[in-house]
């Protein structure tokens, strides 16, 4: 199995990511995902590798060198590990939140109030004890011979060490902000003169500056180290955010930049005459959007910069002659990400409450997110495509239907060369133009009847279209930079606000959360989260009707997958009962139980048919893989024993052969044969850099492309 796409959002700690400053032609960003470090490339546009040695959550990663990068979780471990190995780890009391590598040092900041100096073996040298006084930031540089080490935390202060004999002494503390700080970071403006940044959750950011002096300045802080007298003071006060700064980076000794929760990066320059700071510009959105920047970067050449936000969203703007023009780049789940399905997309939801659409971007050869159809107040559990539209579920009790939106069917001709069948806008009037993009005519459709969100984020509703004079005099305030060039996969500020579908019907029936959805033509089936029996009937809805067709009782609990044959002869269910039901079409077109299966030891986790349906495959918390003939099903004909609980199987008939995928809980994803005598042959197994590191909630083929999603936050494609 070759990986061809992973997705994945960045974790929402501060300034957690990591852009290599090694080597000027390489352009990696590494970031944390859940419980494992991805590494994007900027140039190819994807995620090369992940890297699962965790088991929490990672807070903080950075590149020791071009080959080797240092991270720490959420149960005090902290490691250093490259492409083939783990070269060191350690374990520290508590959940570490940031380090900082200077030399052959690391200095890591815990949760417990220590300050614990390391070694590059990650042997611990030091220990400095705050209590309550949690230190919350660090940075550190080699200024005059000596190791600065800059510290602050909840009591607003700055405080100043210096790393002598591997270990941290005192020097001097200053106050100014009057909040928390969330970022330090040091920069060296000449053999003379240091500086140092600070950014506050006060909405300022601030300039120090220290330097030598021969005796004491009044009014500013001072200090010695051994026989050097230096000064501590404040330089200046940057002031235009109106939300807390999360971030704060230094371009260049007369450039630096900030960023906030007020979804903005300021760009400030001093002037050389009279030394003053000025904003010159504003990256983001100036409006209209909730993202808060949580860390920022620039790249080793300065070509680029990168920003991530709450949502796990990474923004890049590349330097051309003075602009800085946004590039495309890799957005994903920032939670578990629950249910897919793979037809003419990869269709995801989660508990981050959005479902996505994935699609290849076919000049460039890589796959990115082309729509988010829902965004919405409840987490969503199950997700499916039905003919031009999509059916989904979650915590609220209710299936909802969507329309395309003309935004997504642009962005798949544009991108992907293919069409949702957009004759459905054609027949309700709304402007188009045709429109010729790589050798290719097309109709390209007005945005005006996309989705909008309620402000309970429950519904999406239609917009209606408008004279395109008052469309722009009504957009004008709110969404300021929101532009829109097709050609080029859309950022995240774009699929937030212009690519949400708009709801057609709701589908009431259910009494509890919705639990797994199944789809043939126009009939969806559909369970929800059941302590009993009656709550555990399946429903059959008839999609054209928006009715119920009939209820299946069955199961005595929660109903976990429904996988109809491709036929739509048979519908097939597993339940936390430990059972496998199988129902078969009557000639009213109504479904009746075949049969049911014995319990199994523990719960079944999925299901799914062979190719010509004579054959039913099941995967188990017990950890074994049962086939049953499908007109018999009350017992296996085969079992067969893994290593690991199965939560997510699929088959597809690829030259003749009957391929099975078989996924596990501790995320791997392996391929098999099935052979004539029913024994599973092993064809591959997904390498260590790009498999899942959690439970992989649902698998889907698509020819010879296999689709996987985990509680990892990750969608992954792989071909076989």
């Amino acid at each position: 199995m070759k990986s061809i796409f992973i997705s994945g959002g960045c974790n929402s700690v501060y300034n957690g990511l990591d852009v290599c400053q090694f080597e000027e032609n390489q352009h990696l960003i590494a970031f944390p995902c859940s419980n494992q470090i991805l590494v994007y490339d900027i140039k190819k546009l994807k995620i090369i590798y992940s890297y699962s040695i965790f088991n929490k959550r990672v807070n903080y990663v950075r590149f020791l060198n071009a080959t080797t990068l240092v991270a720490a979780d959420g149960e005090g471990k902290i490691a250093i590990f490259n492409d083939s190995q783990v070269l060191y780890e350690a374990k520290l009391n508590e959940s570490i939140q940031l380090f900082k590598v200077i030399g052959q040092y690391i200095i890591a900041l815990s949760i417990d109030g220590l300050v614990t100096v390391l070694n590059l073996e990650l042997k611990e040298l030091s220990k400095l004890e705050f209590g309550n006084n949690v230190m919350e930031n660090i940075d550190a540089i080699e200024f005059d011979k000596h190791t600065f080490v800059a510290l602050s935390g909840v009591d607003t202060q700055i405080h100043l060490y210096i790393l002598e004999n591997n270990q941290l002494q005192y020097k001097a503390s200053v106050k100014g902000h009057q909040r928390s700080l969330n970022h330090l970071q040091f920069h060296l403006k000449n053999q003379e003169y240091l500086q140092l940044a600070s950014a506050s959750k006060d909405t300022y950011t601030r300039i120090w500056s220290i330097y030598k002096i021969n005796e004491v300045e009044a009014k500013t802080k001072s200090f010695r180290i051994e026989q050097q007298l230096y000064s501590f003071k404040l330089e200046t006060i940057l002031q235009g955010h109106i939300e807390e700064v999360s971030t704060v980076n230094w371009f260049d000794e007369n450039t630096i930049l900030s960023g906030s929760f007020d979804y903005n990066v300021i760009i400030w320059k001093q002037d050389k005459d009279t030394g003053l700071w000025l904003s010159v510009s504003r990256l983001g959105q100036t409006s209209g959007n909730k993202n808060q920047i949580f860390g920022l970067q620039t790249s080793f050449d300065k070509q680029y910069i990168i920003c991530y936000t709450l949502t796990g969203a990474i923004y890049i703007w590349k330097q051309e002659q003075d602009n800085w023009v946004e590039q495309p780049v890799v957005t994903g789940h920032y939670a578990e990400v629950t249910d897919l399905d793979f037809k003419d997309y990869v269709l995801t939801c989660s508990s981050d409450q959005t479902s996505r659409i994935f699609t290849k971007w076919i000049k460039n050869d890589t796959y990115h997110e082309i729509s988010r159809p829902q965004i919405h107040g409840y987490d969503l559990n199950a997700i499916k495509q039905i003919g031009n539209q999509i059916i989904s579920g979650g915590d609220e009790k209710i299936l909802r239907m969507f329309n395309p939106s003309p935004f997504t069917i642009n962005q798949l001709n544009y991108l992907n060369e293919q069409n949702i069948n957009s004759s459905v806008f054609l027949n309700q009037n709304i402007p188009s133009q045709i429109v010729t993009y790589n050798n290719r005519q097309f109709n390209e459709f007005k945005l005006a009847t996309e989705g909008i969100q309620q402000a309970l984020g429950l519904m999406n509703v239609q917009m209606q279209f408008e004279d395109e004079e008052d469309e722009n005099v009504k957009n004008n305030e709110v969404e300021v930079n929101l532009e829109i060039k097709y050609g080029q996969p859309p950022n995240d500020a774009l699929l937030a606000k212009k690519s949400l579908w708009p709801e057609t019907n709701k589908l009431y029936g259910h009494g509890y959360a919705i639990q797994a959805i199944a789809i043939h033509q126009n009939i969806a089936a559909s369970s929800s989260v059941a302590i009993t029996s009656k709550a555990a009937e399946i429903i059959i809805w008839d999609t054209n009707t928006f009715k119920i067709k009939q209820l299946l009782p069955c199961h005595n609990f929660t109903v976990v997958q429904l996988v109809f044959s491709r036929s739509g002869k048979y519908l097939i269910s597993v339940s936390k009962d430990r059972c496998l039901g199988v129902f078969v079409k009557q000639d009213d077109d109504t479904y009746q139980i075949l049969s049911k299966s014995q319990p199994c030891s523990r719960i079944v986790y999925t299901c799914a048919f062979n190719n010509d349906e004579s054959l039913i495959f099941t995967g188990s918390r017990d950890k074994k893989f049962r086939i049953y003939n499908t007109t018999e099903a009350s017992v296996p004909i085969k079992e067969i024993e893994f290593q690991d609980e199965i939560t997510a199987i699929d088959s597809v008939l690829l030259n003749n052969k009957q391929i099975v995928a078989v996924a596990y809980g501790q995320g791997q994803l392996e391929t098999f044969e099935l052979t004539q005598t029913l024994e599973l042959n092993l064809l591959s197994s997904v390498d260590k850099y790009h498999k899942h590191s959690k439970t992989i909630n649902r698998i889907k083929f698509n020819n010879d492309l296999l689709a996987s999603c985990s509680d990892d936050h990750t969608v992954r494609i792989y071909q076989i």
